[in-house]
């Protein structure tokens, strides 16, 4: 299966910038590509959209600098719309939706990364 690649923008703010990921219309068996922000002072994840009774989004992470994919792990899980701050920083991440037999479910996940000079 291929990636879903995630749309971009970035924000300068003060002292600062910030760096926006969105990842549109996860369906139940998706996987995001990876972004990396392995220098973010702060970053967040927010999922939202249809989840009904079985969807399930895990946020995983690698801290392997070519982001394999066996090197991936799970360090959210998101059954309902949620925003959730990663800690401790990661240097891949990426969203993972979980097979499910609802037709119905659709996901959006947005990962917000601030950096500070």
């Amino acid at each position: 299966m291929t990636p879903i690649k995630p749309s971009h923008a970035t924000v300068d703010a003060n002292h600062g910038q910030v760096d926006a990921e969105r990842w549109d219309g996860l369906v139940p068996g998706d996987v995001g590509e990876a972004v990396s922000y392995p220098m973010a002072n702060a970053t967040s994840l927010h999922a939202f959209g249809t989840f009904g009774l079985s969807g399930v989004c895990d946020i995983e992470v690698s801290n392997d600098p070519q982001g394999k994919d066996e090197t991936f792990v799970d360090v959210l899980t998101f059954r309902a719309p949620t925003l959730e701050a990663l800690h401790p920083p990661a240097v891949w991440v990426r969203p993972r939706m979980l097979p499910a037999p609802d037709p119905s479910i659709t996901v959006t996940v947005i990962l917000l990364a601030r950096r500070i000079p």
